[in-house]
């Protein structure tokens, strides 16, 4: 399937999340060229952005029950610790204290909430064509099982396992995997299974 096709594929069938305690201005736009978005004011626990694989997060007025003093650029930091898989989007009208800093930095990447609605569009649908890519996508969690110190030959089994199953189409065999493993590789598998193979079976 060429680039763009997928990309407009995926658009029709990807959902992705808003936390903005305003209106997302750009929002009319992207949906009227097939994005769908859902619209939270704000988040009362970060299991509530679990089903969404791109989320697009205010810094601003968010954030109120989840941390005290830097609202939403807490709030990315937590959703990429206990999330890692997703990409997640910071994005601002305003000027913030340097101290938040370190909280942004987390975020996949930082936009500025006045881009031009053309400029919004090219930036989720380099994020969106990154969430369906299997290459990016294992990169990624090969990452995180290294980091676990999983063995590189049970790495590459898992990855030989992974590329055949794309190859059909059937992740059967790869889901199997989970129930080898135990702990904290059990919870990593969990959260790739359940996230981004749903995207990749969905860009097939």
């Amino acid at each position: 399937m060429a680039k763009q096709q997928r990309i407009n594929d995926l658009r029709k069938k990807t959902d992705i999340l808003i936390i903005d305690d305003e209106d997302f201005a750009p929002q009319e736009f992207l949906e009227n060229n097939n994005y769908r978005f859902t619209n939270k004011s704000d988040i009362d626990n970060i299991r509530d952005v679990s089903e969404y694989p791109i989320i697009l997060c205010d810094i601003r007025g968010i954030g109120k029950k989840i941390s005290n003093a830097y609202e939403g650029a807490f709030v990315i930091q937590e959703i990429k610790k206990n999330y890692p898989e997703k990409i997640v989007l910071a994005y601002t009208a305003s000027q913030y204290d340097p101290s938040y800093n370190s909280y942004i930095q987390k975020a996949d990447d930082v936009l500025q909430k006045s881009l031009s609605t053309e400029s919004w569009l090219e930036n989720l649908d380099k994020y969106l064509y990154m969430i369906s890519d299997p290459i990016f996508q294992w990169k990624k969690f090969r990452n995180q099982l290294l980091e676990k110190d999983v063995s590189l030959i049970t790495v590459a089994r898992y990855e030989d396992i992974f590329v055949k199953s794309y190859k059909k189409g059937d992740f059967k065999d790869f889901k199997n995997l989970e129930a080898s493993v135990d702990g904290d590789i059990k919870n990593i598998f969990s959260k790739f299974i359940s996230t981004i193979l749903v995207e990749l079976i969905k860009a097939i």
